[in-house]
């Protein structure tokens, strides 16, 4: 009985361990989108759920001179859910000041704004083949439109390191922690 009593402990303790690498990883996920997203007006939501049975507390680290969020990190106890509003880099109307060759057309509007890559298909604009470096892709007139347009968002393949990646109004993530757990 003493050596079965020992391999259950045992398996229950390789079992947390598991969990807890699944919970560092949701931790570095959770943490990396937000320093994805850390930018400029309020736009997108992040949703945390702690499916595990133990507390978890997500670190949440912004880029340099942006707002810190939820004070740093929080903690999450068994079986809680908490959201949090995250900043989006760029709040501009982009339609309005697309070129006709990347507009998107609905009746007689702009409905949306395709990237020179998309429009174009052309090594120059996506960064690939001779210009699949950071040496050789440099920065265009459709890209500089955009930089003008959202200075805090990437617009072409290399831009500067100071860009983010953003997301439009209302784009909600969810992270869970311990998703298979019930």
């Amino acid at each position: 009985l003493q050596s079965t009593a020992a391999s259950v402990r045992e398996q229950a303790a390789k079992k947390r361990t598991q969990e807890m690498a699944t919970v560092t990883t949701g931790l570095v996920a959770a943490a990396s989108l937000l320093l994805l997203l850390a930018g400029g007006a309020s736009a997108a939501t992040l949703a945390l759920y702690n499916k595990c049975g133990e507390t978890v507390w997500p670190g949440i680290q912004p880029g340099a001179g942006k707002e810190i969020l939820a004070r740093g990190g929080l903690q999450l106890l068994p079986n809680r859910a908490t959201s949090i509003r995250l900043p989006a880099g760029c709040v501009s109307d982009l339609n309005s000041v697309c070129p006709a060759g990347l507009a998107v057309r609905g009746g007689n509007r702009v409905v949306g704004c395709r990237s020179a890559c998309a429009a174009f298909g052309s090594a120059e604009y996506c960064c690939t083949g001779q210009f699949g470096g950071p040496q050789q892709c440099k920065p265009t007139t459709y890209s500089r439109l955009f930089k003008r347009a959202c200075p805090k968002a990437y617009s072409y393949a290399y831009d500067d390191k100071t860009s983010i990646l953003t997301c439009a109004a209302g784009t909600s993530y969810v992270v869970t922690f311990c998703p298979h757990r019930r």
